[in-house]
């Protein structure tokens, strides 16, 4: 633990849309109506060459049933248990741009929309890491075809890090329901 002065290397930029309307999120507390959250990935890194460090950014953020309904998401997927959902996502800021191609569409951002009915906020957790590119073999990529071919690679290790993210909340949910009886136990 510790500080720095140092700026991040990367950031995520909320932003709230309540029926079409750009609203902030401590006005969104007790509304109604359709609510779309925006999560976009920023990659702080980009050198003068344009080349950066790149990153994958995960979010997760657990929607309350009797608040959020008609939930669809973005670049991600909706994992449930019944009375809560998890909206799990995840984009690459910046690589569309360094790879300066039209022909991948990579994300750099996150959406969840929603009906929702007396808005409480809901938690969401961000992470980044770079450590899944170091498993890439990008020596000699010679046609756009491998280059697609590693993104795919990439592709896949982001859908098992949104499945392993379901069974961490799974878990989590065990924990928490049985904590009363180990409670009762002591």
């Amino acid at each position: 633990q510790g500080t720095s002065t140092k700026t991040l290397p990367v950031g995520v930029k909320v932003t709230y849309m309540l029926d079409g309307k750009e609203v902030g999120a401590d006005d969104l507390k007790g509304q109604s109506g359709h609510l779309v959250i925006r999560c976009t990935y920023e990659n702080h890194t980009v050198d003068n060459g344009g080349t950066a460090v790149p990153f994958l950014m995960a979010t997760g953020i657990v929607l309350d049933n009797d608040i959020f309904k008609n939930v669809t998401v973005t670049n991600g997927r909706l994992i449930s248990d019944g009375e809560k959902e998890l909206a799990v996502g995840c984009g690459i800021p910046s690589l569309q741009e360094m790879l300066g191609t039209d022909k991948l569409k990579i994300p750099d951002y996150f959406e969840v929309e929603a009906d929702v009915t007396d808005y409480e906020p809901a938690e969401a957790v961000t992470i980044a890491t770079n450590s899944l590119f170091n498993e890439l073999d990008t020596d000699g990529f010679d046609s756009l075809s491998e280059l697609q071919d590693s993104m795919n690679q990439l592709q896949n290790a982001s859908s098992q890090l949104v499945n392993g993210s379901g069974e961490l909340r799974s878990g989590l949910d065990v924990l928490l329901s049985s904590s009363g009886t180990l409670t009762d136990g002591i």
